[in-house]
């Protein structure tokens, strides 16, 4: 059989081809650091890389996620910081103001920077991050809070366009929930198609609960002054399931008779229980809800003096804006014994700050833990990814080498294989 020159050049120069092609290959997995540039190059390698791929995106997603997040934590932690200065600020102001010697126009001027303090608050928690307004629960059109004035001047608190003395519980308010965000825990969603809380990063809150809502229970005060020296009295306290008569001698100062009865207190319901402060006599108590009532067990005919009792039925407001508002109009008013128990309130409020900035810090705490998981797991997906598609450089190097000689010697092959023409006599 006869192989003709030109069949000899065309096998020639398609194996040249096709060693050409395997170095070009070989010099792409090097620049490229890649396996493969097409999934048919490897199907099954590229099948899984795909879902890895998937997962890393997934998880990006989730670490920006967690990373508006706190953000947003931030943002919010800083402003309930920054009213829980204005409330110990509208605390100092109303202990001057109550027990000051200043006339009406003194008094004037502190209740109306009080009322500044309130101002401050409600554009505290009306801040908007990322577009979010973080404290209107799911409400991001208008702001959360407002401060609006009646006719005769009084003015009054509304959330989310209700008063905020309306309602006890801040879930009763509309548009209260909150906005949520994925971080890859699992989020699922209720048949009311609204998100399970547990499995998802609530990113906006419930202003009413940040800051308390509604009218707190029946307020009583003890006149301390009204307990004389020397005289004994008998007085019977309810509180809760247990209903106790104390008796005790009055003391000399109203400072010494609140001590006195603190130490009663606890002594007949334990630590904490109730408390009597001794500037405005205010009785405080750990469980606002439980069934409470103070009542003289024993009258003058028996040989016990009596202690002035004042109980208010309407109560104080819960939320910290609106009793910093009426603290400033019983200041204006020149109700100074008022304004001092407004102070004891607005000290005693500064609790729900407390909690409210504990539950944000638990939840950066959160946060950061699950930053944390989702860096472990994306340096988790990236090695898998180098190990579907990443190149081996120094297997892959070593081969380019053979493929470069493979070459080479093909080209040399070249110079006996294929034919001269007469151009390559011409010179």
């Amino acid at each position: 059989m006869r192989i003709t020159s030109s069949t000899v050049t065309r096998r020639y120069l398609n194996n040249l081809g096709k060693n050409y092609g395997k170095l070009n290959e070989s010099e792409n997995k090097i620049t490229s650091n890649s396996k493969y540039t097409r999934a048919s190059q490897s199907p099954l390698e590229a099948a899984r890389a795909l879902k890895v791929r998937k997962a890393m995106a997934e998880s990006e997603t989730y670490q920006t996620n967690l990373n508006n997040a706190n953000a947003i934590y931030e943002a919010a932690e800083s402003s309930i910081m920054n009213i829980s200065q204005l409330v110990q600020s509208t605390y100092e102001k109303l202990i001057y103001g109550a027990n000051g010697t200043q006339g009406p126009d003194e008094d004037l001027i502190i209740g109306e920077t009080i009322e500044t303090f309130a101002d401050e608050m409600v554009r505290l928690m009306n801040l908007t991050v990322a577009d979010r307004r973080i404290f209107g629960g799911v409400n991001n059109t208008t702001n959360a809070f407002e401060i609006v004035e009646s006719e005769s001047g009084e003015k009054s608190v509304k959330y989310n366009g209700i008063s905020i003395n309306k309602y006890t519980d801040p879930n009763s308010f509309p548009l209260s929930k909150s906005s949520y965000l994925d971080i890859g825990i699992g989020m699922t969603v209720e048949g009311d198609n609204s998100i399970d809380g547990q499995s998802a990063l609530p990113i906006t809150f419930n202003g009413a609960a940040m800051l308390g809502c509604g009218l707190g229970s029946s307020t009583t005060f003890l006149d301390l002054e009204s307990i004389k020296f020397g005289e004994t009295y008998s007085i019977t306290v309810q509180y809760g399931a247990d209903k106790k008569t104390i008796e005790f001698g009055g003391a000399a100062t109203k400072e010494d008779n609140a001590e006195m009865l603190n130490e009663l207190f606890e002594e007949n319901f334990g630590a904490g229980k109730l408390s009597v402060s001794p500037e405005t006599g205010l009785i405080s108590r750990q469980d606002p809800e439980a069934d409470f009532s103070v009542i003289n067990a024993k009258d003058d005919s028996e040989g016990y003096g009596s202690v002035g009792i004042e109980d208010i039925a309407t109560g104080y407001a819960n939320n910290i804006i609106q009793l910093t508002l009426d603290a400033a109009a019983c200041l204006k008013s020149g109700d100074k014994k008022g304004a001092a128990r407004y102070a004891d309130m607005i000290f005693a409020s500064q609790t729900t700050l407390s909690l409210s900035i504990a539950e944000i810090g638990n939840q950066e705490k959160f946060i950061e833990f699950n930053q944390e998981r989702i860096t472990n797991n994306l340096y988790t997906l990236m090695s898998k990814q180098n190990d579907l598609e990443g190149t081996d450089l120094a297997s892959e190097i070593t081969n380019w080498k053979v493929l470069t000689s493979i070459y080479d010697a093909s080209l040399q092959m070249g110079t006996s294989t294929i034919p001269k023409s007469i151009f390559d006599f011409i010179g």
